[in-house]
């Protein structure tokens, strides 16, 4: 089958005389034959009314594919980024459990560790919750 350019092809007009000379002749009266031909011509044209040519299609397929790849690059930027924040809170939490378990060792009394466990927290509080609240915003 041969395919034709966007130049090549015309849509094909309807000739709506010819066809109502047609169903004159196959014995249909002049005011039947003339309210198909219509209908069929209406029809025609808003089927035609609602195709894309090749043209709007490649432009279409263009753009998606330009938007995906856009898509895709910030996916990936963004799951960098969020692994990169993930492996320095890990990094941050376990100096932090490494201080709490020195000083539970060193304390020798149950209010010296009480406190070096405030201590932690505070630590946490003051290190680690402005870094989540900006990787949240």
């Amino acid at each position: 089958m041969k395919e034709f350019s966007d130049k090549e092809y015309t849509p094909m007009h309807f000739d709506t005389h010819k066809s109502v000379k047609s169903l004159l002749h196959h014995g249909f009266k002049a005011p039947q034959a003339e309210s198909i031909v219509e209908l069929l011509s209406q029809s025609r044209d808003y089927d035609l009314s609602r195709v894309a040519t090749k043209e709007q299609v490649t432009k279409l397929e263009s753009s998606t594919k330009e938007q995906f790849t856009q898509l895709e690059s910030f996916t990936k930027e963004g799951f960098i980024k969020v692994n990169h924040r993930i492996d320095i809170l890990d990094t941050k939490v376990e100096a932090i459990k490494e201080h709490i378990k020195e000083q539970m060792v060193t304390k020798t009394t149950f209010t010296e560790a009480i406190y070096s466990e405030s201590l932690c927290q505070t630590i946490f509080f003051i290190l680690i919750r402005p870094f989540l609240a900006a990787s949240m915003g």
